[in-house]
């Protein structure tokens, strides 16, 4: 049950640039993350904060949490459900972060 992860800028948010935008680059991504793993740390640097974007080609439920508590994730235990084949779209503002699925149940 793999996730596919994208991270955007948000743009300026004055002008309405706001992902996904085909003209707005990827700033990180990650192909096929098998539930249970966690994922690669999503380095959000810009000023505005980043978009993530989450594909699940099943139900499951994700942890996204602050690269310095990843010790504490529990996707079992989150209310933040991925449908399955359905774009979910996340805020992160500035800093390091990780995420982790779990199957839904």
């Amino acid at each position: 049950m793999p996730v596919d992860i994208t991270l955007h800028p948000i743009g300026n948010p004055v002008s309405g640039q706001l992902p996904p935008a085909p003209t707005v680059p990827i700033l990180e991504g990650q192909s096929g993350l098998t539930e249970g793993a966690d994922s690669n740390v999503l380095n959000v640097t810009g000023p505005y904060g980043a978009t993530l974007a989450l594909v699940a080609t099943a139900k499951l439920r994700v942890d996204i949490r602050p690269n310095a508590d990843a010790a504490s994730l529990n996707p079992a235990g989150s209310s933040l459900v991925l449908g399955a084949n359905e774009r979910v779209h996340f805020f992160l503002p500035k800093g390091d972060w990780i995420l982790r699925t779990a199957v839904y149940a």
